[in-house]
């Protein structure tokens, strides 16, 4: 009788085991996949990720710093109220485009993609906002107006560069 008790709570011992790990793998699944990508608009500051997370900026003027860095290939990102969100353009990359607005605030606009807690945009258009714009985007408004600021937004897509 007591061998069949021992027995019975090894074996609930082991089910328990069982099902904890099958719930852990079931969570980790769901973690790794990646949202569905999804068209958008973004604001922020463009950064490069060397200068900006190390918080050195050899050069001394911070927006060449971060330019040449763009240029020389590190990776550029979108400082959001939000957190980072890593730059591409395409299999060609950035730099060639995104460089030129090294610490100036931006919008963005493309296709976003989430996997792992990371954000990446492939960059369809881009533009630098001026004050109102970055006034008007820190009202909450959903909404900007083409025509104000630079003008016409830079569409990547058609460019060879």
């Amino acid at each position: 009788e007591m061998y069949r008790n021992s027995r019975f709570i090894c074996l609930m011992g082991v089910l328990c085991l069982a099902v904890g790990f099958v719930t852990a793998i079931q969570a980790d699944q769901e973690q790794r996949k990646a949202a569905a990508p999804k068209e958008a608009v973004v604001t922020g500051r463009v950064v490069d990720l060397q200068c900006f997370m190390t918080g050195t900026f050899p050069s001394g003027d911070e927006a060449k710093c971060s330019r040449d860095c763009i240029k020389a290939g590190v990776p550029a990102a979108l400082e959001t109220e939000d957190g980072l969100m890593l730059i591409g353009q395409g299999i060609k990359g950035p730099r060639k485009t995104i460089s030129k607005f090294a610490l100036k605030n931006v919008e963005i606009k493309g296709t976003i993609y989430e996997r792992h807690g990371v954000h990446y945009i492939d960059m369809s258009t881009v533009r630098e906002l001026d004050e109102v714009d970055a006034a008007k985007d820190s009202d909450d408004s959903d909404e900007t107006d083409e025509t104000d600021g630079l003008g016409e937004p830079v569409d990547l897509r058609e460019s060879d560069d």
